[in-house]
């Protein structure tokens, strides 16, 4: 399969809607050009997959630096929900809960039946990654989540789409994200067993208007040093 290049992070969410329209697995991976997969995961985290014919399965990352460092920095996964069937509301809300929650699609394989069903398509945006996860995990039947590392997230990459970006297209990205997960949010009540979802949804786009008001004030105050010849370590 050809995927023709353009210009800017639109070719990112292209590249993926074209491979999921060509996709012909039982389940789907997302891998990015300059990331890496251990040997054989993918063999063991989809028969995490098959045990329940989950939609979703979460494995985990770890970010690889030039040095040959790793770390994986998100939060420790509690042991409780390991390797057990939960609904996408479930496994939403737990992550949340534990600050294990990790919006990266690279970090989940999908089945790919449940996508087409559900006609999950990438938004051509920067950061559509805090889009796509929440909205598409949250509607799965049956996740389920390990605590296996598998993806390799390559680190201090200055050619990467994201990292190439100017702050206010970013920004404004954000915001945009940030607007549409308030829209998919208010399809639920704070009643009944809709309640908790809703409530860390609305946690997640607190958080993601928090990344944008910090990027705001890196910006605002990397403009004001460069106007006033200032280091950037005296105002920050």
């Amino acid at each position: 399969m050809n995927q023709s290049h353009s210009s800017g992070k639109p070719r990112l969410a292209a590249a993926r809607n074209r491979g999921l329209d060509e996709a012909k697995g039982e389940y789907i991976f997302f891998l990015d050009s300059d990331d890496w997969i251990k040997d054989n995961s993918l063999d063991y985290i989809y028969a995490e997959a098959s045990k329940y014919q989950s939609d979703v399965v979460m494995g985990n990352s770890i970010y690889c630096y030039a040095d040959e460092q790793v770390a994986n920095p998100f939060g420790k996964i509690a042991e409780n929900i390991i390797g057990i069937p939960l609904t996408g509301k479930q496994c939403f809300i737990e992550l949340m809960k534990t600050s294990s929650y990790v919006p990266m699609v690279c970090n989940y394989i999908y089945k790919r039946e449940f996508l087409q069903r559900r006609h999950f398509r990438f938004e051509n945006i920067i950061h559509e990654d805090e889009l796509w996860t929440p909205v598409v995990l949250s509607s799965a039947r049956r996740t389920m989540i390990t605590d296996f590392n598998f993806y390799c997230y390559r680190q201090q990459r200055e050619n990467s789409i994201t990292y190439a970006f100017d702050p206010e297209k970013r920004l404004l990205a954000l915001f945009f994200i940030s607007g549409k997960l308030v829209c998919y949010a208010d399809r639920f009540t704070f009643e009944g067993d809709d309640r908790e979802l809703k409530s860390w949804l609305y946690v997640n786009i607190f958080r993601l208007y928090s990344l944008a008001f910090d990027l705001l004030r890196y910006d605002l105050l990397s403009n004001l040093t460069r106007q006033q010849g200032l280091p950037f370590s005296t105002l920050v």
